[in-house]
Order: structure tokens, then C-alpha cells, then sequence
């Protein structure tokens, strides 16, 4: 109530109040109103998600005893997760140095769609590679348990990568929408 005030948003220099203007005080800080700082928090989560730190992708545990074995980001198979975690490592440095450049928007928006379809996919095929239990352990310790007590799970690190390449894919497509909105519709001649 107080920025109604005539005064005081002279004093700010706010133009004149209207009853159908924007939101008077805004809901994040400056920092979080921008896209590229989501886009590079999203980075550091998937990067941090992918080695070890963020835990285990994969666990093989047995019905009821310990676990067996766990698999990191950057055990995968052919090192695919860190295959995902270049692709945001390299993403946050791209956002980070171009970050308040006066350039296009779709130097955001492009390349955050591009690294979000590519962890994504690297993702997938790293977990293509595992079909059971047995791709992780070694001969000896299969040997030892029959198969329907060794359950390969799917660890919350893995979703999180996941949910950042995805995320990253929105961003880009939310900046992608301001950029065309920005451009207003095109006019169609007849002639």
C-alpha cells in the first residue's frame, strides 16, 4: 500500500499507479528473474548429480541383505555419465560467460534446449547398457545368490539428472517463446 502512495513512487521514480499494471513488488529477486541464472543452477545440479558426490545411479541389493554394489555417474558404461556431466559443464560455462551480453536471447535458449536432449539421451543410453544385475557384479558374487533375490534399483540421482535435462529443455523453450512473442506476428501480403 505504501508504493501507492504518490510520494513515494515519485521519490522511486515509478511512473503513475494504473489499476491494471504489472505487480507492484516482484515476487523473486533480480537474479532469480532471469533465465540464464536457472539455467546454470540446473547445470550445477545435473553436474553435481553426476559424480559422485550427488550418490549412486544404480544399487544392486539382495532381498533382504546388504548392497552389493553401486554404480556412479562416471562408472557407466563407456564414462556416459560423464558424457552427461561435460554436457552440463559446458553449458554453465557458455551461460556463465555470455551471461550479460547484449546479444540475441536465442544464444540462451538454443543451446540450453540442444544440452538438454543431449544429457538426457547420453543418460538413457548409459542405462541402456544395464540389463540386470549381472552387468554390474562380478561372475563370482552371481554365482552366489540366486537370481530372484538380486534387485538392481534405480537411484533418486539418476531421476535427478533426468529432471535437470529436462528442465533445461523448458528453459530453452520458455526463452525461445519471449524471442518470438518479442518479434509480434508477422504480416501476411496478398500480393
Amino acid at each position: 500500500m505504501t508504493l501507492l502512495r504518490r510520494d513515494i513512487r515519485a521519490a522511486y521514480r515509478l511512473g503513475p499507479w494504473q489499476p491494471g499494471s504489472p505487480n507492484i513488488t516482484p515476487l523473486l529477486p533480480v537474479w532469480a528473474s532471469s533465465s540464464a541464472t536457472w539455467c546454470m543452477i540446473c547445470c550445477l545440479v545435473g553436474l553435481f548429480f553426476c559424480l559422485q558426490p550427488g550418490g549412486p545411479w544404480v544399487e544392486v541389493w539382495t532381498g533382504s541383505g546388504p548392497r552389493l554394489s553401486a554404480v556412479y555417474g562416471y562408472q557407466t558404461h563407456y564414462g556416459l555419465g560423464l558424457g552427461a556431466a561435460g554436457v552440463f559443464l559446458v553449458l554453465f560455462l557458455w551461460v556463465f560467460a555470455i551471461g550479460r551480453m547484449t546479444i540475441s536471447a536465442l544464444w540462451h535458449a538454443i543451446p540450453a534446449m540442444v544440452a538438454g536432449v543431449a544429457a538426457f539421451a547420453i543418460t538413457l543410453e548409459a542405462l541402456g547398457d544395464i540389463h540386470g544385475p549381472g552387468d554390474l557384479l562380478p561372475a563370482e558374487v552371481v554365482r552366489r545368490y540366486p537370481p530372484d533375490q538380486l534387485h538392481l534399483i534405480l537411484d533418486a540421482s539418476l531421476y535427478w539428472v533426468l529432471a535437470m535435462s529436462v528442465a533445461l529443455v523448458l528453459l530453452g523453450t520458455w526463452q525461445l517463446r519471449g524471442v518470438l512473442a518479442a518479434r509480434g506476428p508477422r504480416q501476411v501480403s496478398n500480393a
